[in-house]
């Protein structure tokens, strides 16, 4: 295995936090306790498995799938960490396959990267927009390899009639893009019951279980939520000391690489294997109004795209949602993202991008490791905060 990652730049060190919250904030009023979810989601169905975060669900599906060593598994070009360090634990051997520009999976790309030691291939749903899972459940039946939905990005949608999480033989997602928590992520199978109680050993303790719980209110109230609650919540965190502005001489880009090893793991904490995930994770998860999640994510993606459309120097990845989209997040690209992003991030606008990639022969992630960043959508922002974000971009960029 001979990959290069792209390490993160000093100035990534240095960011002010953000004014508005980029994930989901807890509040009791969003909480539904006789709504039926399970229609909404795979991930909210029965027989769906909590762990505690959606890498740790990537893991057991390798497990699962009986994945190790001399094995192959067919990752996307573009990715994450947590895509790609379970299946360097287990000891296979990740292979990218480039992606067109809207992010789609092409089906020839694969046929050229499958070998006779491909096991399984990872198909990620970008940013709540699906893949066309017809054709990839068509292709790794025809070569008999595995089919694993990535949901992290599509908690909720679906493709045709199914919900998404449906087609996969095993599907992962996580509940901190679509829920309010610190933690947390799903798995469920198509194909066979999981053996839950082979693959967990133990609960979190009681200082872990209530640690979660505050510091999941904790996060909300450090964005002024919950009331009196949140006011007391908020004096006895610690002050927030990481408003010290990026000093000049730390460069916004870089491209530093080091080597990719099977010994040092930046998202994936081995520690986490066999135990289950919160009880707050799962309650708060099992709970919240999901028609509610569903129809504000998209009203606001469409709201604030219809607001960044006309401004020159950002453009939308997807300008329109189909009817079954639910959007995990805005992506957008922008020109000259050395100077822009570090502007947005000092601003203290909310947006993230993917710039820790494996190097590869794509030219599409190479091009958006820098320039595709993700602006929040999420149910809980406030008609104050939506406004705030446009007003802010447009403020730099006009």
């Amino acid at each position: 295995m001979d990959f290069e990652i792209y390490e993160l730049p000093e100035a990534a060190k240095h960011y002010p936090t953000p004014k508005v919250p980029m994930l989901p904030a807890f509040s009791f009023s969003d909480l539904s306790f006789l709504a039926d979810n399970s229609r909404h989601s795979r991930f909210l169905q029965p027989d769906a498995v909590f762990v505690p975060s959606g890498r740790m669900a990537l893991y057991y599906v390798l497990q699962l799938l009986d994945i190790s060593q001399e094995d192959e598994v067919l990752l996307p070009a573009y990715h994450c960490g947590s895509m790609l360090e379970p299946v360097l634990y287990v000891g296979a051997s990740p292979v990218f396959y480039s992606l067109t520009s809207d992010l789609q999976i092409d089906i020839g790309e694969l046929r050229r990267r499958i070998t006779k030691e491909t096991k399984a291939l990872l198909v990620p749903h970008f940013f709540g927009f699906a893949q066309d899972l017809d054709r990839l459940r068509a292709f790794c039946d025809q070569n008999s390899i595995a089919l694993i939905e990535d949901c992290a990005h599509s908690f909720y949608g679906t493709a045709g009639e199914q919900l998404l999480g449906s087609v996969g033989d095993y599907s992962i997602a996580s509940t901190v893009k679509f829920f309010p928590g610190v933690e947390g992520g799903v798995l469920v199978s198509n194909k066979e019951e999981i053996p839950a109680q082979q693959i967990f050993s133990r609960s979190q303790g009681p200082y872990q279980q209530l640690k979660s719980c505050i510091n999941t209110l904790e996060m909300a109230a450090n964005y002024s939520r919950l009331g009196i609650l949140g006011r007391l919540l908020k004096h006895r965190s610690k002050p927030d000391d990481s408003s010290e502005k990026v000093r000049s001489e730390y460069s916004a880009t870089t491209e530093k690489k080091r080597h990719l090893t099977r010994d040092v793991f930046q998202w994936f904490m081995p520690e986490q294997i066999g135990v289950r995930a919160s009880y707050t994770t799962k309650a708060i998860t099992t709970y919240w109004n999901s028609r509610t999640n569903i129809s504000k994510r998209r009203k606001n993606y469409q709201y604030i795209v219809s607001e960044l459309c006309n401004i020159e120097g950002i453009k939308p990845l997807f300008e329109n949602l189909s009817d079954t989209t639910v959007p995990y997040v805005i992506p957008v690209l922008i020109d000259n993202p050395e100077l822009t992003f570090p502007k947005l991030k000092h601003k203290g606008i909310p947006i993230w991008r993917w710039e820790e990639l494996v190097d590869t022969d794509c030219n599409i992630s190479r091009d958006y490791r820098l320039k595709l960043i993700q602006l929040p959508c999420h149910q809980t922002l406030s008609n104050y905060e939506i406004e705030w974000i446009i007003g802010s971009i447009k403020k730099i960029l006009i």
